[in-house]
């Protein structure tokens, strides 16, 4: 078992080879996982109790959590139609949570936080209220590192993260294994560094769980790089990456944190730890581990690249200086790099071409969709409205026969004919907003807080909205508007000349700003 020790620098390069040794050993760690959950999925097949069936695939979803977020997400759906049909409320809410928690590691925080927001845990027993608020914990750390800038915000969501840990706490037993990790949490929020390592060593002399281990060594590692000693903080990086390896860990791996701290000392094996880091969360397949990544993916390769050239122009110097005879070659070279610089510029030029091409399909694969949904819209309104032409030809037709000509009288009254263009319109506002569901709220970003109007009901447009909407679809002509609207084009202008000086965009491009939704 991995455990703490003293770190000096021949224990790094120790502890970096047997790093190397048990990514060696990768295959064989994850083959040894996967019949785990092989013999897991064969345990439900012989079972046909619900609850038990319901034991075993949270077990499975437990073996997939930091593992593969897809099939994951597919044994908490499971977990959640098992619970659902036990009409278990203990058992929904634990599938809640599970639900909850892969969607923050797959990078679906909205997803997460209103399937928290549907749980009330406040008669539910202890061991489920402990796992309520582990999500909670993990949701907003992750709203605050992952998806903010905002200090501001960030401050508020670590409050929230913060009162989760302080709510769990109450619940857990002294010295349980979660007692220990969100202790650490909370003195690693607080900055005391002596504390975390001390809690750490507590824990890991008495746990063999290695995905645990990983968690605890990480947390030694951070404390130790705050206190400066930059040598420890290498070693339990590397025991934590260790421990992420046996565990089959694929989420957000040590190796990522470990490639950043050495990538100035060993830029070849940073660079390894960094594709194998990148190999990892690809099997994971969780985007915003992707992006996590992407930040320090361009340091490594910059410093490996900048070693390599300078090794090339040690090689090229040398030559010269023992070589006179290279002069020729130092021509040949200096063409090849000419050549080079023009199949670059040629590179540069198609990957412009490219970006076009996809620009504009793109562009065609929107229209294409405004398309067959507004087809779809058309050929259903043509349908309703010929119904009732049908409906009044009847009504008029036997109004006529029975000589009932107030009947006639009511079907051409206006306030019909406004019935019909406020139906017009609330078909229209459902199809826009169902092609443009966020058209609201960005079109109200372009006023003041003061200046700005929202609909009378959810699911509608205003008036002035509704103009600028058939703008974005493409109608820019104002007799069209009008026709549409039934405004006069005097009408539709005010409204717009309004809307223009009432945003703090500037006049001539307000409705570029429109289509750009």
């Amino acid at each position: 078992m991995v455990s703490p020790s003293k770190a000096s620098d021949s224990d790094v390069n120790q502890w970096l080879t047997k790093l190397d040794k048990s990514l060696e050993k990768s295959s064989v760690y994850q083959a040894q996982h996967e019949q785990h959950i092989q013999d897991l999925k064969k345990m439900i097949t012989g079972h046909e109790s619900l609850d038990a069936r319901f034991e075993f695939t949270h077990r499975i979803f437990q073996a997939y959590l930091y593992y593969n977020a897809d099939s994951a997400i597919v044994y908490a759906q499971k977990s959640m139609n098992i619970a659902t049909k036990l009409n278990k409320p203990e058992l929904i809410a634990l599938a809640k949570c599970n639900l909850a928690y892969i969607c923050v590691a797959s990078g679906d925080n909205i997803q997460a936080y209103q399937l928290m927001s549907s749980i009330d845990v406040s008669d539910m027993p202890t061991w489920l209220k402990i796992e309520y608020y582990k999500t909670q914990n993990r949701m907003w750390n992750e709203q605050r590192f992952s998806f903010v800038a905002c200090k501001k915000q960030q401050t508020i969501y670590a409050r929230y993260a913060e009162d989760a840990v302080d709510s769990l706490l109450a619940l857990v037993q002294p010295r349980s294994a979660d007692w220990f990790q969100y202790t650490i949490v909370k003195k690693d929020a607080k900055g005391d560094n002596d504390q975390v390592i001390k809690l750490a060593n507590q824990a890991l002399a008495n746990t063999k769980d290695k995905h645990f281990m990983a968690i605890l060594f990480m947390a030694q590692a951070w404390a130790y790089k705050w206190k400066g000693d930059e040598d420890k903080a290498l070693v339990c990086f590397i025991k934590s990456a260790i421990c992420d390896n046996e565990s089959s860990t694929m989420e957000l791996t040590s190796l990522y944190n470990l490639s950043n701290s050495i990538k100035h000392i060993d830029d070849a094996r940073a660079s390894r730890y960094m594709a194998k880091a990148l190999d990892a969360i690809n099997f994971f397949n969780a985007p915003v581990r992707l992006v996590a990544l992407s930040n320090i993916i361009p340091q490594v390769e910059k410093t490996r690249l900048g070693m390599v050239s300078q090794q090339r122009d040690l090689f090229i110097i040398l030559s010269v200086c023992v070589f006179v005879v290279l002069c020729v070659l130092g021509g040949a070279y200096f063409y090849s790099h000419k050549l080079n610089e023009r199949l670059k510029q040629a590179h540069a030029l198609i990957s412009q071409h490219l970006a076009e091409l996809n620009s504009t399909n793109e562009q065609l694969v929107e229209a294409n969709t405004l398309k067959n949904e507004y087809i779809a819209r058309t050929l259903y309104d043509s349908t309703e409205y010929i119904s009732a032409l049908e409906h009044y030809f009847n009504i008029v037709n036997k109004a006529l026969v029975t000589r009932q000509y107030d009947k006639i009288k009511n079907i051409t009254s206006q306030d019909l004919i406004s019935n019909e263009r406020s139906t017009m319109f609330k078909n229209f506002d459902k199809t826009f907003l169902a092609l443009f569901p966020k058209f609201v709220e960005q079109y109200n970003s372009l006023f003041n807080e003061s200046d700005r109007k929202n609909p009378s009901e959810e699911g509608t447009l205003t008036s002035e909205m509704r103009i600028f909407a058939l703008i974005r679809m493409g109608i820019s002509e104002n007799e069209r508007i009008a026709h549409y609207l039934g405004y006069s084009v005097h009408t539709v202008n005010t409204y717009k000349t309004r809307a223009k000086n009432r945003s703090f965009v500037n006049n001539d491009e307000f409705e570029k700003h429109i289509l750009s939704f």
